[in-house]
């Protein structure tokens, strides 16, 4: 059984059923002497009819008095018509409530205000088969807004409406689906309007993405619009139109025939995009980009897909807030990278992967002490291939490894600072070179760097370097600068403009000065990534104040600065990501631009940028 019209939907998803149409071509008169002008349903004027549509009492249930009208519906062959859901419209076109038909196909209207008023006709029984229309004060239904009969009521008056005879109907039916990926869209709201925009009749679809009216009026013109409850989904016209001027007319089927119409949405994500996570989460190679909306619970992802995006919701969360932080790793060990999320009220850790189109949501562990903790991060600590999260709690300055067994987390104490307080930043890597990632700590106060070398089963603390400047230092970041196969790190003093890296030597580190910016400041990205292939980590460093994305290319003991692409809109941007978008070993950049909610991708070509739009999100 298909759902046709109801009452007691929520308002809240009345807003992404509306359409947009054109300006009003007339204001409707109120007097008794002259009837409204003719109007063109703009979307103020249908959001008001919807809403009232879908959740008023009808009129004549709140009222008293006999100010109204009645008449009867019939068919075409004179018998009487019950189940006839008989609305009516103000001259200011509000929607004002409704009747339905006895057995009799008797409707009586009482309660109204001194005013113009307007009936719309349809078939609301549980197997319609007459289609909606509107007086023309003769026995002959019309089928748009415009041709229907307006009517004026005076106070104490109780109008007397000739019998009208309803036409029979078409079918209009199809299945809605996402215009990328060919899924189905379920419970999408399918409206539709007349040929000046008025809200005819509505549905739901079904799970499968179907959706059928038997009520349709025959040999007519019809737009059929269709939006999304949830609003992962661009409302839009059967056509692709995104409002009713630009969309097209559908004619309709003779009376008992049936027009099939597909229509097919495009995803929208509101934005912004908030702390996004990169990884390979449908495990095709190429860098993928998530993002959590925590207003909505909703994850969104944007797959990496033959040099361009493709935007998706990923999942929903049934609890939307409260989570932090959310970690991308394979902590499944199956080849697709996930996300752990952490959720402080709960104490629990609960990782949501397993592919790109279909992730599953579980428990991993729960902290019994579920505050206080930072930083959290991402490793594989314990060499098995499966990432591991670390835990500082500063209240105690112990460090716990949740450990991954591939479908759970197993908390285990690592190691603790007697100095528990005054560190970061703290930067995962393999810095001895045995093949488990480490925990390196700063503390500002002393000048030093302290690694939790990692022996698989816990920390061992051991003093790497000593900063003789101890304040002043930005930008750290991770990388092997040198290609030996042991991760280093680099940091920047924005004072000199010196970019400083520290080579490991796997048991302590060699600082070297590798170079000096000489526009010190204003640099709003500075991130490392293999830009050339050869397998050293270069740094790419974008400045605003001149729209210039340069690249800082190691030659395994030093940088070599070149100016890879400029933007000609230098501000706006963000977020940026670094990741191999287009599957070809070079890094790249992404970037985020809110102006137009749109994602471009500096993809590198070894010795500059190629700049292009892969996806706009509205």
């Amino acid at each position: 059984m298909y759902r046709q019209q109801t009452y007691v939907v929520a308002v809240a998803a009345v807003a992404c059923v509306v359409a947009a149409t054109t300006a009003v071509a007339g204001e409707p008169a109120t007097g008794p002497d002259a009837a409204p002008a003719p109007v063109m349903f703009t979307p103020d004027v249908q959001r008001r009819i919807v809403e009232r549509r879908l959740v008023a009492e009808p009129v004549d249930s709140v009222r008293a008095g006999i100010t109204g009208y009645h008449g009867v519906v019939e068919n075409d062959a004179g018998d009487p018509l019950g189940e006839i859901c008989v609305e009516w419209f103000d001259g200011q076109l509000n929607w004002v409530g409704e009747v339905v038909t006895d057995a009799n196909g008797a409707y009586r209207i009482e309660g109204l205000a001194s005013d113009f008023h307007k009936p719309f006709y349809w078939d609301c029984s549980a197997t319609p088969t007459y289609g909606f229309g509107f007086s023309d004060g003769g026995l002959n239904d019309v089928g748009d807004f415009n041709s229907g009969l307006w009517m004026h009521v005076d106070e104490g008056v109780n109008l007397e409406v000739a019998t009208l005879r309803l036409s029979a109907a078409t079918t209009v039916d199809g299945v809605v689906t996402d215009r990328e990926t060919g899924k189905i869209v379920d419970d999408a709201a399918v409206w539709v309007l007349d040929d000046v925009g008025f809200p005819a009749v509505f549905t739901w679809g079904e799970s499968d993405g179907s959706y059928r009216f038997d009520n349709v009026r025959a040999s007519t013109h019809i737009h059929v619009w269709v939006a999304d409850a949830d609003g992962d989904y661009a409302a839009e016209y059967w056509d692709g139109a995104g409002d009713f001027e630009d969309a097209s007319f559908v004619l309709t089927q003779q009376a008992g025939q049936s027009l099939r119409l597909d229509p097919q949405l495009s995803l929208t994500f509101p934005g912004p995009w908030s702390l996004p996570q990169s990884g390979s989460f449908d495990g095709n190679g190429t860098t993928d980009i998530v993002s959590y909306d925590d207003t909505t619970g909703k994850w969104w992802i944007v797959r990496a897909d033959n040099f361009a995006f493709v935007l998706d919701r990923w999942a929903t969360f049934s609890t939307p807030g409260g989570w932090g932080p959310q970690l991308a790793g394979d902590f499944t060990g199956d080849g697709i990278d996930d996300v752990a999320n952490y959720h402080e009220g709960t104490g629990r850790w609960w990782v949501l992967g397993g592919g790109a189109t279909d992730p599953t949501l579980s428990w991993w562990a729960t902290f019994s002490t579920p505050g206080g903790w930072g930083p959290q991060l991402v490793g594989d600590f314990t060499g098995d291939g499966l990432d591991d999260i670390v835990n500082y709690h500063e209240g105690t300055g112990r460090w716990w490894v949740a450990a991954s067994t591939g479908s759970s987390f197993g908390l285990g104490l690592w190691s603790a600072f007697s100095t528990k307080s005054g560190w970061g930043p703290h930067l995962v890597g393999d810095f001895s070179g045995d093949g488990l990632d480490d925990v390196l700590s700063y503390h500002e106060g002393t000048g030093r760097w302290w690694l939790n070398r990692s022996t698989g089963s816990g920390f061992v603390l051991e003093w790497w370097t000593t900063f003789a400047t101890k304040s002043g230092w930005s930008e750290h970041a991770v990388g092997d600068f040198n290609g030996d196969g042991v991760e280093d790190f680099i940091t920047y003093h924005a004072a000199y403009g010196r970019w400083w890296v520290a080579l490991s030597n796997g048991s302590a580190f060699d600082l070297g000065l590798w170079a000096t910016f000489a526009t010190a400041s204003g640099w709003t990205v500075n991130e490392v990534g293999d830009f050339t292939n050869d397998g050293l980590s270069d740094l790419v460093s974008y400045h605003e104040g001149s729209g210039r994305w340069w690249v800082s290319v190691s030659n395994g003991s030093g940088f070599d600065l070149a100016l890879w692409s400029t933007y000609a809109t230098r501000t706006g941007w963000g977020p940026i990501v670094v990741g191999d978008f287009n599957a070809d070993g070079y890094a790249d950049v992404a970037t985020y631009y809110e102006g137009t909610k749109a994602w471009w991708v500096n993809a590198s070509t070894g010795s500059g940028f190629h700049l292009s739009a892969w996806i706009t999100l509205n």
